[in-house]
């Protein structure tokens, strides 16, 4: 037997007919409420349901566990209103064992070159892809060709005032300190020293001066005014613009981002309550991981925004339209949170983040069917 496991989005169509039961808990909870109505339910009621033969099936999750939880191992499914067995439309899961049972047609979906949205194409490959293929990402190739083969509409840097962050982390740190109950980050020093074993205090005390410096040096850079983040390119996929980002280096971010965390541990290790960290920017276009994030928001407040698409490589990156409302980069919201960024086109013009977006639709006329 050749092992197959679905990945979201895969469907299916049902080749035998099968009653089973669905328990009222979790996922399946507003299914089987609009299933039975008004008639009363409890947790962990079992509904029974048929299946037709020729229900489609959406493959929506998988989960899978080893030990504790492994009870709950099961694929949840999305069926269409207008489905043969009569049932509403929505969501539920069914149990492995249940799923193992079922006698299924891939639904194979013919690949379009006009497919609408990039985002779309970069998903249809991913369905299509060998197992192979989507471990280490070349899946993705035939989207990035795609994109380098567009026309050019617009080029430049992204940019910021680097000088004013570094005033902000600085400033941020001190106001977090004075908030327990220390004046300064000399203050910290001298109360750190006198609890932190002495060989661990003097290399915080030397990357500490080291990161200073760098900081120090930052104001007195010609380009921090105007430093480049990202090199932008604009380009159009049928009538879709998009944002191809490449980073520049990083090492003045580093230095504040080694600010930031040589304090934030200090203090920690002088209170027995947990100090978060001054938010840094370096952490927004960076992340905690070493490839990157290109501006897109982390799951703040449970909110998953449409996140940029990554090459195999992970050092460049394809804002789509439909996530523009989410990025750092293109929201025009962004200086709420601290940040400011312009475009510097290559001839010199700088845009604001709302003008640029009033150019994207400007360009679009001449660069769209």
């Amino acid at each position: 037997m050749n092992i197959y496991v679905p990945v979201i989005g895969d469907k299916f169509i049902l080749k035998n007919s099968i009653t089973t039961n669905i328990v009222f808990d979790g996922q399946n909870k507003i299914f089987v409420k609009n299933l039975i109505k008004d008639e009363p339910a409890k947790l962990g009621d079992k509904i029974e349901i048929t299946l037709l033969e020729g229900t489609i099936l959406k493959v929506q999750r998988v989960y899978i566990r080893q030990g504790a939880g492994a009870e709950f191992n099961s694929v949840t499914f999305r069926i269409s209103k207008d489905n043969p067995s009569g049932l509403p439309s929505g969501r539920f899961f069914l149990p492995i064992d249940v799923v193992n049972t079922l006698e299924v047609e891939k639904v194979t979906e013919s690949t379009n070159e006009k497919i609408k949205t990039f985002r779309e194409l970069h998903s249809c490959l991913h369905k299509q892809a060998e197992i192979n293929q989507r471990l280490d990402g070349s899946y993705s190739d035939p989207a990035f060709n795609e994109i380098n083969n567009l026309p050019l509409a617009l080029s430049g840097n992204i940019v910021f005032n680097l000088r004013e962050e570094c005033d902000r982390v600085k400033n941020a740190v001190d106001d977090i300190l004075k908030k327990n109950g220390l004046d300064s980050v000399e203050a910290l020093f001298d109360e750190a020293e006198k609890v932190i074993n002495e060989n661990a205090f003097s290399k915080f005390e030397e990357r500490f001066h080291v990161a200073e410096m760098s900081i120090n040096r930052i104001k007195n850079h010609i380009l921090t005014e105007a430093y480049p983040v990202y090199r932008f390119k604009l380009k159009y996929r049928n009538d879709e613009p998009l944002l191809v980002l490449s980073k520049w280096g990083r090492s003045f971010f580093e230095a504040l981002d080694e600010y930031i965390k040589i304090t934030h541990t200090l203090l920690n290790a002088l209170t027995d309550k947990y100090i978060h960290l001054v938010p840094s920017f370096y952490s927004l276009i960076d992340g905690t991981y070493e490839k990157e994030s290109f501006g897109c928001y982390s799951s703040k407040h449970n909110y998953n925004p449409k996140s940029a698409i990554k090459d195999k490589s992970g050092k460049v990156g394809v804002i789509p339209h439909d996530a523009f409302v989410d990025n750092l980069f293109t929201r025009t919201k962004s200086d709420n949170h601290g940040y400011v960024f312009h475009y510097e086109l290559d001839n010199g013009n700088k845009l604001s983040i709302t003008e640029m977006r009033k150019e994207i639709r400007s360009l679009a006329k001449r660069f769209t069917s």
